[in-house]
């Protein structure tokens, strides 16, 4: 049974970084998302990320600084909530509420 909407606190590599400039039609749901690869990957040995972590504008405003100066490869912590279960095709959703 999955806790959705409990808070967790994680910790993960960045694998990419998406501001919601650089994707003017994701503006209307999310501020910025961060792809994340755990040190348990759901997809065993690929190269690809296992969370996509959403951050709102009150909170990409909030922790701007650390957001704007994340690289790949980057080991982070992170405070999110589970939105939804991802699939073979979709990565798990969290949204986040601290970095």
């Amino acid at each position: 049974m999955y806790n959705f909407g409990k808070a967790v606190n994680w910790d993960g590599y960045v694998v990419r970084v998406n501001l919601n400039e650089e994707d003017p039609l994701s503006l209307s749901y999310h501020s910025a998302n961060i792809m994340i690869k755990m040190n348990s990957s759901d997809i065993g040995a690929g190269e690809g990320a296992d969370i996509g972590l959403t951050f709102s504008e009150p909170s990409l405003e909030r922790h701007s600084e650390v957001i704007e100066g994340l690289h790949i490869g980057d080991h982070i912590n992170f405070n999110a909530t589970l939105i939804s279960m991802g699939d073979r095709h979709h990565l798990h959703h969290l949204r986040a509420f601290g970095i």
